[in-house]
């Protein structure tokens, strides 16, 4: 996994620099040639900022490598930051705030992008400023329904206003779509929650953490945790998030209660994931799921404002 992360990371990287080295030997109208450099930039930002949020000093490339130069030795965090800060800012010059189509860079994506590696770096200033330049893009929280948060994150919502910057797919049936959650018409074994996430969903009649510890009521012949017999109760009155992102025992697979575990075998720590999961898709369909990845939501953006704020202790 940590292999596959960085030279996706890189290859991204790679890409990006390859569009910005020869657009212009492209006969383009020098406006279009403008925005498709930014938007790789701001691609290739995306990359540098998560691998110096998980990896902190990496190999820096900003221009097309040869076999000669591709090896280099890591450059340190700091400097990297600052120099996308300043990519950032420009393609924010220069991209519209507006999409000419769904999927294609913002003004907004780069100024959230900007807003999320200054904060992470402890620069409040330029977060409250990026987040603030985003504040006025006329961007909102996705709120119609009875059930928002479980709704934004479906094929249906996805163009919604809340979305600022996600990757996109088509499917199924196109060969475009993602498999990043697929299912056999039951949670996915594989994917199993934890304990310590489904927790950090607060009670919402006291506004604290649960303290009911129990998760499950009993134990084997074997005196091992009966996982056939959940305890229900602790997932009760919790923030409703909690069920969008984790699917507890006996909430049902698209309706249907086949067992504590939508049909499922029993999960170690009797949770699945279930966020992006459409159990109304076919099993072959849910590997081909025309659902988007969201990078950033605006909700993001609040969020990360507020700690802004509260650092520069403004709040």
């Amino acid at each position: 996994m940590v292999t596959s992360y960085w030279m996706g990371a890189y290859e991204e990287i790679k890409r990006c620099n390859a569009l910005i080295g020869n657009i212009d030997k492209v006969p383009m109208d020098a406006s279009k040639v403008e925005i498709y450099k930014a938007e790789a930039v701001v691609l290739r930002s995306l990359m540098y900022t998560n691998l110096t949020m998980l990896y902190h000093d990496v190999p820096y490339f900003t221009s097309i490598q040869s076999v000669t130069d591709a090896k280099a030795a890591k450059t340190d965090r700091a400097t990297i930051v600052a120099d996308v800060m300043k990519d950032l800012k420009d393609a924010a010059k220069v991209l519209p705030p507006t999409a000419s189509s769904w999927g294609r860079m913002t003004k907004g994506a780069a100024l959230s992008l900007l807003g999320r590696l200054a904060l992470y770096n402890e620069k409040w200033d330029e977060a409250i400023s990026a987040y603030r330049q985003v504040k006025e893009l006329g961007y909102s929280l996705y709120k119609t329904g009875d059930n928002p948060y479980m709704d934004l994150f479906t094929e249906a919502n996805e163009q919604c206003n809340e979305i600022i910057m996600s990757v996109r797919y088509e499917g199924p049936g196109k060969e475009e779509g993602n498999a990043m959650a697929p299912h056999y018409d039951a949670p996915l074994e594989a994917m199993n929650g934890t304990i310590d996430l489904a927790d950090a969903f607060y009670d919402i009649t006291t506004g604290k953490p649960t303290t009911d510890k129990k998760i499950v009521n009993g134990l084997t012949t074997e005196g091992k945790p009966d996982l056939w017999d959940p305890n229900t109760t602790r997932y009760n009155n919790r923030d409703p998030r909690l069920k969008v992102t984790l699917f507890t025992p006996w909430d049902g697979w698209n309706d249907k209660w086949p067992n504590a575990y939508g049909g499922s075998a029993p999960s170690n720590s009797t949770l699945y994931v279930l966020k992006y999961f459409n159990p109304s898709l076919s099993s072959s369909g849910s590997f081909d799921s025309g659902q988007d990845f969201y990078i950033i939501r605006y909700a993001e953006v609040l969020l990360s404002l507020a700690e802004a704020l509260v650092e520069k202790r403004w709040l």
